[in-house]
């Protein structure tokens, strides 16, 4: 796992010197372990390291700093625990009932008109899949409902491994799908033992990989191939990143959208995108957005 990245030049990345257990950490895990986690929003890196001391023993966060300095497998679990991979199905219930509704309806027939080959959609941020998943139920369902197959692909990436190989698994707990219909899971999964795994049916329409969304080099998943998606999806994602890294992000997934397309986020981050500007709120009950030249969903 590949976990170094240009972190580090991402704009007003540093955090503020009030904070010096933060900065130390910052100053450790770069120049020892080569890990850059500068990005990250001051609240919640100061308390990621309270609690990764704790968990450690540390009675002090100056004796966690000692421990960080000398652990790589430490320094490891830090950085995967700034990265966030918590994740449910239909996870905000308004947000799904606008996308099945209103506007997966009208893209697929933008899509049949304009002549595009089908729905592109990218989950960006991914975690262990269960959001990716969702949209394609929804999407087979709308195929349904109108009598012929849908065309869509769907990418979802996020920069933790551990979480992708869930995803990729597609294996759940009964807890885990808790929130999907009855109807859904019977379509689309199959029982194994206590467990559901999602069917072969949409498996072969959502693709996996890693990116990290503050990368340099990359402007959308490699697998994509391109951009232009019709739908991006980055819930509660920009929350966890200082200023410059959320306007890094926001950029990128601002160019990988179609000029007709839409960007959800999750309700924590609706006040960000709204100050980036570039995007224009479609519902005020969901934090669904459109870009600035885009008709919106009639």
């Amino acid at each position: 796992m590949d976990i170094a990245s240009d972190r580090g030049k991402t704009e007003n990345a540093d955090l503020p010197e009030a904070d010096i257990p933060a900065v130390s950490a910052v100053g450790i895990m770069r120049a020892i372990h080569g890990l850059d986690i500068s990005s990250f929003e001051e609240g919640f890196l100061h308390k990621t390291l309270e609690r990764q001391g704790e968990a450690a023993g540390c009675k002090s966060q100056k004796e966690y700093l000692e421990l960080l300095s000398k652990n790589g497998a430490e320094a490891a679990a830090l950085f995967e625990a700034l990265h966030v991979v918590y994740s449910e199905f239909f996870r905000d219930g308004v947000t799904f009932s606008l996308l099945e509704a209103r506007i997966f309806p009208a893209l697929s027939v933008s899509a049949e008109r304009s002549g595009r080959k089908g729905l592109r959609i990218w989950c960006a941020g991914c975690a262990a899949g269960h959001e990716a998943w969702s949209v394609a139920m929804l999407l087979e369902e709308l195929s349904v409902s109108r009598g012929r197959q849908v065309s869509y692909m769907i990418f979802g990436t996020d920069i933790s491994e551990p979480a992708l190989d869930l995803a990729r698994a597609g294996l759940y707990s009964a807890v885990a799908v808790k929130k999907v219909k009855k109807l859904h899971l019977d379509k689309y999964f199959t029982s194994q033992g206590d467990s559901f795994l999602v069917s072969k049916s949409i498996r072969e329409r959502v693709k996996f990989s890693k990116l990290d969304l503050l990368d340099r080099g990359l402007s959308c998943p490699a697998i994509s191939v391109y951009g232009d998606f019709d739908l991006i999806l980055c819930n509660n994602v920009l929350i966890y990143y200082n200023g410059g890294a959320r306007r890094f992000i926001l950029n990128k997934l601002e160019s990988c959208l179609a000029p007709h397309g839409y960007l959800v986020t999750g309700e924590a981050d609706r006040i960000i995108v709204d100050r980036f500007g570039g995007f224009r709120e479609f519902s005020a009950p969901a934090a669904i957005f459109s870009s600035d030249n885009n008709g919106g969903v009639k």
